[in-house]
């Protein structure tokens, strides 16, 4: 919430914009598994567009750590509308003006920990946990179809498509142990897909940093780097 509150009074007193922050509560595992929490956040996007007539132009989709992840795929499922069989029946649902990811969930491959990341609270024995309560079956899975269902582009986005996809803007810590891979992210979307990349990372800090203060090194810092970010909503959605 006072990440909510700072970019709203921030979008006011430096850009002159009034913004408005939809946050969806969408079904959480283990109680419901992929693809329902991505249908979910499909849906509220399809209630901004639809339903109240909202120019996509005007919306940034944004997430966080798994949000991050939701944030990412939606909108590669969006982008293939078409041949998305619960989408393709429906009117079009252009993308939005922007994507942001907040050290993103970019792959269910389990991240490699070095004494780099001293300075971050997330667990390897943690995303092991979450990714078997997301993954539907997992534990049921042969071994090698199991690998090659978790690579699906729609539940890791590092392996997916990013062509003719929106300005993305991307903020991860520097000492956080999702760091190689969102590097890796990073880097195909500005190499392979040729995608508008804003990138805001800072050393020695963890998860998450710019959007929950009592993780950050200091308040100062989540204010200058959660100043970024509302700079790049109000450049890239305030047409």
């Amino acid at each position: 919430m006072p990440s909510f509150l700072y970019v709203l009074e921030c979008l006011k007193a430096k850009h002159q914009m009034k913004g408005c922050i939809l946050s969806v509560d969408y079904s959480l595992s283990p109680e419901e598994t992929y693809p329902t929490a991505q249908d979910n956040c499909v849906n509220a996007y399809r209630y901004l567009v639809h339903d109240l007539g909202l120019s996509p132009s005007r919306i940034i989709v944004a997430g966080d750590s798994s949000g991050g992840n939701l944030a990412a795929t939606v909108l590669l499922r969006i982008r293939d509308q078409r041949s998305d069989p619960v989408l393709a029946t429906i009117p079009p649902i252009p993308l939005p003006a922007g994507c942001a990811l907040i050290s993103p969930w970019v792959t269910m491959d389990l991240p490699q920990r070095t004494e780099k990341y001293y300075c971050d609270y997330v667990r390897i024995s943690q995303i092991d946990y979450y990714r078997q309560n997301y993954v539907p079956r997992y534990d049921s899975m042969e071994a090698s179809y199991r690998e090659a269902f978790i690579r699906q582009p729609f539940i890791s986005p590092l392996h997916g498509d990013f062509d003719d996809f929106c300005p993305t803007f991307v903020s991860y810590g520097g000492g956080e142990l999702f760091e190689p891979q969102i590097a890796a992210f990073i880097d195909k979307l500005e190499k392979q897909h040729h995608v508008s990349v804003t990138v805001v990372s800072r050393p020695k800090t963890g998860h998450i940093h710019i959007v929950e203060p009592h993780v950050c090194r200091s308040k100062e810092i989540w204010r200058q780097d959660l100043t970024k970010f509302v700079d790049w909503c109000a450049s890239t959605g305030g047409h």
